[in-house]
């Protein structure tokens, strides 16, 4: 499945082929809906689709949206009630209601051209970046498309005259995606630039499997083991880069962390799990999460208590790591540790 992550580069391709297109995203959510805010859907001239926006009759409904704004070249907001049994509703049992932008891409507009190069290559390196969309009050407001992209830097790409000055003191701390409201106007806001990162100490059988898992799920992956014949290429192929450490406390000199970080410790020994958790919790990453017995987590817990640290930082940390599945294999093991990075985001994004 094409994660949102992915449809940026879908999008850049697009544009560099000079391929018009229509994005449908998801811009609200009320009560219950397959997918949240943020969610695109990429739908090209010959009705083919990258992305999901839920499925079902929503996709359908937004297909056929497509055709008439390809036509008019006009993008299109539109509000749908996900209920089978209430009027002008769409057959879907959901039960909530989604506001979703079906905009228009015209790949020879030169802002767009800036705008999507400038994520494209951002994404690759995590850097900040912010998506502005002003939304409209009414339908003619809506073209021209009144869009900025802000760095971290508070510098823009777009229609840099019409946005708002007050965005800028908005958008660090929006970690994923949030409508605000500037004046009278409702502006969407997408952090599309700072993916979540996810920092795997130990490149044995379980950091390799959850490796694989969860850089489909939109994370950027990094490995790191003191072993050069478990952490290659050729082993984490899918991982978004490997390195090799004298020691596993090493990588916190240079490495990047912050409120998007996840650390996952699953080395080989509970002296190197120390060694890890101990610097980990001296940082702001939002997830820590440790592999191993309670006895062997409370041996290290009575270790750091001696060392300074307190309760308080203890109780940030997950361990045993994972939701409670009852996971025994390395792949099972992976799956519940997944599940609680995605729970654990879930939380940040939406507040």
């Amino acid at each position: 499945m094409i994660t949102d992550r992915h449809v940026y580069p879908i999008i850049w391709d697009l544009i560099n082929k000079k391929e018009d297109f229509v994005l449908a995203t998801i811009i609200s959510k009320d009560g219950s809906a397959p997918r949240g805010p943020g969610s695109k859907m990429v739908i090209r001239n010959d009705g083919s689709i990258t992305g999901t926006i839920g499925g079902g009759m929503l996709e359908a409904k937004v297909q056929d949206t497509a055709i008439m704004v390809f036509q008019e070249k006009t993008p299109c907001l539109t509000k749908y009630v996900l209920d089978k049994n209430s009027m002008h509703s769409i057959d879907m049992t959901c039960g909530g209601n989604i506001e979703v932008l079906v905009d228009y891409i015209d790949t020879s507009d030169p802002i767009y051209y800036s705008i999507y190069n400038e994520i494209y290559n951002r994404q690759k390196s995590g850097a900040s970046l912010w998506l502005a969309n002003l939304l409209p009050d009414l339908p003619e407001e809506l073209n021209p498309r009144r869009q900025f992209l802000i760095r971290a830097d508070g510098s823009t790409i777009g229609y840099e005259h019409e946005m708002p000055s007050e965005l800028l003191s908005l958008v660090d701390n929006i970690v994923n995606y949030k409508v605000v409201w500037l004046g009278d106007h409702r502006m969407v806001v997408e952090a599309c630039g700072n993916r979540c990162t996810a920092y795997i100490f130990g490149a044995g059988h379980v950091g390799q499997k959850i490796a694989s898992l969860i850089n489909g799920l939109g994370f950027n992956v990094v490995v790191f083991d003191d072993r050069p014949e478990f952490a290659n290429r050729e082993r984490f192929p899918d991982a978004d880069e490997v390195y090799v450490v004298n020691q596993f406390s090493e990588p916190f000199k240079w490495i990047k962390i912050d409120i998007n970080t996840y650390i996952i410790i699953v080395t080989r020994g509970h002296v190197h799990d120390r060694e890890v958790l101990e610097e980990a919790l001296l940082t702001q990453a939002v997830y820590i999460g440790m592999m191993g017995s309670r006895s062997k987590r409370d041996r290290i817990y009575n270790a750091l208590l001696n060392n300074g640290f307190t309760y308080a930082d203890l109780k940030r940390v997950y361990a045993p790591i994972g939701i409670p599945i009852g996971a025994d294999s390395a792949e099972e093991i992976a799956v519940s540790i997944a599940a609680e990075l995605i729970k654990v985001r879930s939380v940040m994004m939406n507040g």
